[in-house]
């Protein structure tokens, strides 16, 4: 996080614009994507040159399933990817990759760089986030991706996206042990972001709480 923050402040000589981006990734770290969205497209407004605004503004679009401007996003960040380090560059390339439908390529490019920056927590949830969504297509599973995501927790105990990945495939295996646990971190670090609900009504249903679940289903 503070790697990124200090790229942001050195690719753009727009202080609104930095400003905005720090905005959006502290919105994005809580699990707010779409205060996170306005928040990186503002920033991208502010200056257009601004990469590293382009690529998070992807991110958050694609983790809401909005492909296109996804799409559109990360190919704003590649016209403008010489003002970014070769680490980032590969991370834009890996990104562009995905979203535009190269899954192995977007593999292949995360592990290399785990491998080159394996102190890096978010090529590690990138590299898991590929494998989770690009395994069951492929004849294997989203429990894969344990083990990145873990690696990721554990460089950053605070990161939301592998917490969240993590409890969806507790579930997937029936880790009720381990689901309880982190869906409290997730509710501890995000009460009230995007995807706290959807968290709750996850524990709700599995561990068959009824009153849970009708306090639920009132809201």
């Amino acid at each position: 996080v503070e790697r990124l923050a200090r790229l942001a402040a050195l690719t753009t000589a727009s202080l609104p614009a930095l400003k905005a981006w720090l905005a959006g990734e502290r919105a994005f770290r809580l699990g707010k994507y779409f205060e996170a969205i306005d928040a990186f497209r503002h920033a991208g407004e502010l200056d257009d040159s601004f990469a590293l605004a382009h690529y998070r503004l992807a991110a958050v679009l694609a983790a809401n399933a909005l492909i296109v401007p996804a799409r559109e996003a990360t190919d704003r960040a590649w016209r403008h990817r010489d003002r970014l380090s070769e680490r980032d560059r590969l991370l834009l390339e890996a990104q562009r990759a995905w979203l535009w439908g190269r899954s192995a390529e977007a593999e292949r490019t995360y592990g290399n760089l785990v491998v080159l920056h394996p102190g890096d927590a978010e090529a590690w949830f990138l590299l898991g986030d590929v494998i989770y969504h690009r395994r069951p297509l492929h004849g294997g599973s989203s429990i894969e991706a344990r083990q990145p995501f873990e690696r990721a927790l554990a460089l950053d105990p605070a990161q939301l996206p592998s917490l969240l990945h993590l409890a969806k495939i507790d579930a997937l295996e029936s880790r009720l042990d381990l689901l309880d646990g982190r869906i409290s971190r997730i509710l501890q670090l995000s009460p009230d972001g995007d995807q706290a609900f959807g968290m709750r009504a996850l524990q709700a249903w599995l561990q068959k709480r009824v009153p849970d679940q009708d306090q639920l289903l009132a809201l």
